[in-house]
């Protein structure tokens, strides 16, 4: 690995782990902050800040993290900003604080789309499924040590001590990126933010001129909208709507799987924890170990439709479970396992397509752009998955994502027809 992708993954796991101590605690800082004034819908109210401050933020900062503000100064930013809010939660009293630290968070936080972008344009096609993958590890790793960290961390020394050690680590996230990530990355930003556009989006010198007038402040929304336009034309559009399927029938798939777990098996919370934790860390060891060496055994499209089909068989199975013996053996040995593995798999190729499918130099945009759509979908895919599964029963929820994944194969193979061969054109 580069030095530049041993910060990127330091980077994350500390940004992460300090985001990871401050989950299971922050409903309770809600609560003790508001006092008889909470409410679910107060909650939701402050969550729907959140997430507008997120579409607004995460735009802007791709647009300009691919223009001349650079991608290194958008990951200052966002853990300069993180650091604030976390802060800010910790030492909240009044509802306008809490509002102001999530709508802080919300703009500035773009750890994971920076660095990705970063990290895509830093390494080799026939590196990045390998580097993703890691970057996924780092932050499954993240989450994993943070959250029982938080947990420990709020009963010994009370909830808000783990938001004021997150808000130190964002510090020592500032302080490393700035004084560690090489300058060579920031060079190659500025080669990118011009002449690159118009190598890798096929333009010519249209191309590079639509980035040099994006670039400055003046270019506004008109250079947003031609950056866009220029990052999510032709392969990039289809992987787009590829990733988009994808997410939004998986979250429809699984948005009840918990309930459908804890019926079926009649799982106690510990146990459905346990459960979780197996599953996250078979995705860790796929993404750490495997996936590098199976991109390089079979081109990433093929890779994909083969975990897509393994995911859809593994579904009709778990579907039929009950006629076999033991069926919560073949649920843990074999069903969790193939779900997790290929699932990471999954996840991991479709993020390699896409940084594949759009000029390196829009890569941020590009990213932003898929965050937004895809909170987008993750607002409507419950709603979908609550009325489906309730006139048809919990209990179907394998075969609902057996048919899913039939879709998503179906999607796969259409979106996926030419863009092998054009993202190898592209990266030559």
């Amino acid at each position: 690995m580069k030095r530049t992708e041993y910060v990127l993954l330091l980077a994350v796991f500390i940004d992460l782990f300090g985001v990871a101590l401050v989950v299971p605690n922050i409903l309770f800082l809600f609560k003790e902050a508001l006092g008889e004034r909470f409410s679910p819908e107060l909650y939701g109210m402050v969550s729907s800040v959140y997430s507008a401050s997120q579409i607004v933020g995460g735009v802007a900062l791709g647009y300009l993290g691919d223009s001349s503000w650079g991608r290194k100064r958008t990951l200052l930013l966002s853990f300069a900003g993180a650091a604030a809010s976390y802060f800010l939660v910790g030492a909240a009293e009044s509802l306008e604080l809490l509002v102001l630290s999530r709508v802080i968070v919300g703009l500035v936080k773009q750890t994971m789309t920076a660095s990705t972008a970063l990290l895509t344009q830093r390494t080799r096609a026939d590196e990045r499924a390998g580097a993703l993958g890691r970057l996924s590890s780092a932050s499954t790793l993240a989450f994993l040590a943070g959250q029982p960290a938080g947990g420990v961390l709020a009963v010994r020394f009370g909830r808000r001590t783990p938001c004021y050690l997150a808000s130190a680590l964002f510090v020592v996230d500032f302080a490393l990126v700035q004084l560690c990530l090489p300058a060579e990355a920031e060079e190659a930003e500025a080669r990118g933010g011009g002449g690159a556009a118009a190598a890798a989006g096929g333009g010519g010198g249209g191309g590079g001129g639509e980035a040099a007038a994006g670039g400055g402040v003046g270019g506004g929304a008109r250079g947003v909208i031609a950056s866009v336009r220029r990052a999510l034309r032709g392969e990039g559009a289809r992987v787009l709507v590829l990733r988009l399927s994808y997410g939004f029938l998986m979250r429809a798939s699984y948005a009840l799987h918990g309930m459908y777990e804890q019926q079926r098996w009649e799982l106690t919370p510990s146990s459905s924890g346990y459960l979780s934790s197996y599953k996250q860390g078979l995705g860790l060891a796929l993404n750490a170990l495997l996936i590098g060496r199976l991109a390089r055994c079979m081109s990433t499209a093929r890779l994909l439709e083969l975990a897509i089909a393994l995911s859809a068989a593994n579904s009709l199975l778990e579907a039929a479970a009950s006629s076999f013996p033991a069926p919560f053996a073949l649920y843990v040995g074999v069903n969790l396992p193939v779900s997790a593995i290929c699932g990471a798999l999954i996840r991991t190729l479709l993020s390699t397509l896409f940084s594949q499918a759009v000029p390196a130099s829009d890569a941020g945009l590009a990213l932003s752009v898929f965050d937004v759509l895809s909170a987008a979908s993750g607002i409507v895919a419950p709603l979908y998955s609550g009325f489906f599964l309730g006139r048809i029963g919990v209990a179907a929820q394998p075969v609902v994502a057996f048919a899913h994944y039939v879709i998503i194969f179906a999607v796969a193979r259409y979106c996926l027809a030419d863009v092998s061969s054009a993202s190898k054109r592209k990266n030559e």
